[in-house]
């Protein structure tokens, strides 16, 4: 197994209204990329359209990824965040790509969970209530933020998309993943989810 490849993603800063749909779409891609090669369009692959921000991106068409997604994104709000700041709070997330080792230790055999792929995602939170009247300073409040938190999206899916064609060829053959809250790439403190994908295959890289 090749040493570990760590893939930084740039710290971004959202509004808290489009935070959980960008965090849930960057999680979602990055698992995608790292799935079979083989995948099938309608099968194991299904388009979704950003309800707040434009764009129709792909992700599994697995119920147990999403879950789990859903899942983290929403322990990563309730508990994640940190305030450092009037309406400004700062997380991370981690996104670890595993496989299980088998090792022999004085009490028998035991599995090891080797990371091979850390994507860490640092996160600014903007809770500053949204305008929501339609006053003209509403309206153009809206759509500069709106404006801008698409491009800091489109910036960091085009930074997710090059490093996902690091390190294609010390890829294992198949592999599992772990997403974690407050970027700790074990449950040190942090909260992490450990997904087995239950009744889908399992990653490969063919």
């Amino acid at each position: 197994m090749a040493n570990r490849h760590d893939k930084p993603l740039p710290e971004i800063e959202l509004p808290r209204y489009l935070a959980s749909e960008t965090l849930s779409l960057i999680l979602h891609t990055i698992i995608l990329l790292r799935a079979p090669k083989t995948l099938s369009m309608g099968v194991d692959v299904v388009e979704f359209r950003l309800e707040d921000l434009d764009g129709v991106y792909q992700k599994l068409k697995y119920a147990e990824v999403s879950k789990n997604i859903d899942e983290q994104v929403d322990v990563f709000f309730k508990t994640g965040l940190t305030d450092i700041g009037p309406d400004l709070s700062k997380g991370s997330l981690s996104l670890c790509f595993h496989v299980n080792k088998p090792t022999n230790s004085w009490f028998g055999p035991k599995t090891e969970k080797v990371t091979f792929e850390r994507w860490s995602l640092p996160v600014l939170i903007n809770t500053t209530p949204r305008p929501l009247d339609d006053s003209t300073a509403s309206v153009i409040e809206r759509n500069r933020t709106r404006v801008t938190s698409q491009k800091i999206v489109a910036d960091v899916m085009g930074r997710v998309y090059d490093l996902s064609l690091e390190g294609l060829e010390s890829l294992p053959r198949e592999y599992q993943y772990d997403i974690a809250i407050g970027g700790a790439e074990e449950s040190t403190g942090g909260r992490d989810s450990f997904t087995r994908m239950a009744g889908m295959p399992m990653l490969f890289n063919t």
